[in-house]
């Protein structure tokens, strides 16, 4: 096992991997923050992590999915660690996280185990190689194939199966052309930028019926390690505090498509990353008629058919 705080080696190339475990602890009106925090690990793909908070404790689950290997790049991996080490530094009470978290990251000859132990209010991660084991290759997607009876049942029904999901498609390629038509034009799309209006500036452009959203750096923009703890300290809104977290680390945040009664026409993520570089977060959606402005969100929101 390596020494206290090394991190899974990055730089490797996993085919697939898992996260098992739970953190919990005592939080005194972080909830907010919780959530934001949880909303962000589900953004990398690592997920589906859930929170749940009973009065003054919190669990953060970590439920055993098998994880593909495109979501496992050395990127992810390294703001996952970021992440999940800011974790106690975001509650009043860091000394009471408890965690039995473990990443399990399978390559093609050897597994990386890292458990993330919080040690004197700090979450340290311990990582460990070992060989693969026939648990390990039983959860591999790749080796998942489908028996002879089972791809004889498959294949007899190819034909009927496409010949419907073509007609499926090609409603739905129709209706989504033809509301990204009628959409109306981005001069008229409206951005609200919340808790962050006085620290970015957006704007809007529109190429073949989707909308192009571009968020760069406003006037009052902190740019200094000391601006943004000032920020982040002065806030009393536990929302407000979420956004500006997620700004400082460079986190991801939702834009929403509402029409003009403020129905969620469609939602997409966006990294906030580039901003930390002095570079404009872009993000593209879809056009939808009706479409009256782009709102962001710190977290998603399904759209309703």
């Amino acid at each position: 096992m390596n020494d206290s705080g090394n991190p899974p080696p990055l730089g490797e190339t996993f085919r697939f991997g898992w996260f098992d475990g739970i953190v919990q602890g005592r939080q005194e009106g972080e909830s907010q923050i919780l959530h934001a925090f949880v909303e962000e690990l589900n953004i990398l793909g690592f997920g589906p992590f859930s929170l749940d908070i009973d009065g003054g404790r919190f669990s953060i689950l970590a439920e055993d999915q098998t994880i593909l290997g495109e979501a496992l790049s050395q990127e992810n991996v390294e703001r996952f660690l970021q992440n999940i080490q800011t974790l106690p530094s975001l509650l009043k009470n860091p000394h009471t996280v408890e965690s039995t978290l473990r990443a399990t990251f399978v390559g093609e000859k050897e597994v990386i185990e890292t458990l993330f132990t919080p040690i004197r209010g700090e979450f340290q991660s311990l990582s460990k190689r070992r060989s693969l084991s026939d648990s390990d290759r039983g959860r591999d997607p790749s080796a998942k194939l489908l028996s002879p009876v089972s791809r004889r049942a498959v294949l007899g029904g190819v034909a009927l199966g496409l010949f419907v999901l073509a007609w499926i498609l090609f409603g739905a390629y129709r209706k989504g052309v033809f509301g990204r038509v009628l959409s109306p034009g981005a001069e008229s799309m409206k951005v609200e930028l919340g808790p962050l209006q006085d620290f970015l500036k957006g704007s809007v452009t529109k190429s073949w019926g989707k909308y192009q959203l571009e968020l760069g750096q406003g006037p009052k923009y902190p740019r200094t390690v000391e601006a943004f703890a000032s920020l982040i300290k002065k806030a009393e809104d536990p929302v407000a505090k979420a956004f500006y977290l997620r700004l400082q680390n460079g986190g991801g945040i939702w834009v929403f498509l509402l029409s003009e009664d403020g129905k969620v026409l469609d939602s997409k993520p966006v990294s906030l990353a580039p901003l930390l570089q002095d570079s404009p977060a872009r993000v593209e959606i879809p056009g939808r008629m009706g479409a009256k402005s782009l709102r962001l969100s710190l977290y998603p929101k399904k759209r309703k058919k």
